[in-house]
C-alpha cells in the first residue's frame, strides 16, 4: 500500500502519536452502547484466543454491569478456556438479571445446563 502512495512510507508512522480505541472513541462522541457493541464484536472476532475474549467481554461489562448479551459472553468465554467456576458463577448471575436469557443458553449447550443443574465445581 505505501509503495502506491496510498498511505505514508513506513518509514514515516509515527507509533508515539498512536492513540487506544477508547480515546479515539471518546474523541469522535461514541456513545458506551456502540462500544459494547464493538467489544462484543472483537470476542467474537479473537476465537480461541481466550485472554483477548475475556479482556473484551470484561471491558464491555464495565460499560454494561447488568447486560444479559455481556454476561453470555463473558461467561461462555469462561467456559471455553476451561474455567468452568467462573462461567457458572456469571450464568448464575445471569439468572438473576435474565432467566430467559439463560434458557437460551441451556437451549444451545446441553453442557452447561447439565453442570449448572448438578451444581457442579
Amino acid at each position: 500500500m505505501a509503495s502506491k502512495n496510498w498511505i505514508a512510507p513506513a518509514a514515516e508512522w509515527r507509533f508515539e502519536r498512536a492513540r487506544s480505541y477508547e480515546d479515539i472513541a471518546r474523541i469522535l462522541g461514541v456513545r458506551p452502547g456502540l462500544l459494547v457493541i464493538a467489544y462484543l464484536k472483537m470476542v467474537n472476532y479473537f476465537g480461541s484466543r481466550y485472554d483477548n475474549r475475556i479482556r473484551y467481554a470484561k471491558r464491555a461489562l464495565q460499560l454494561k454491569p447488568h447486560d444479559p448479551l455481556v454476561l453470555r459472553h463473558l461467561a461462555w468465554s469462561y467456559w471455553l478456556v476451561g474455567n468452568q467456576k467462573t462461567a457458572l458463577e456469571i450464568y448464575r448471575r445471569l439468572e438473576k438479571i435474565d432467566p430467559k436469557s439463560l434458557d437460551k443458553v441451556f437451549s444451545y449447550q446441553s453442557e452447561i445446563k447439565k453442570a449448572y443443574v448438578k451444581g457442579l465445581l
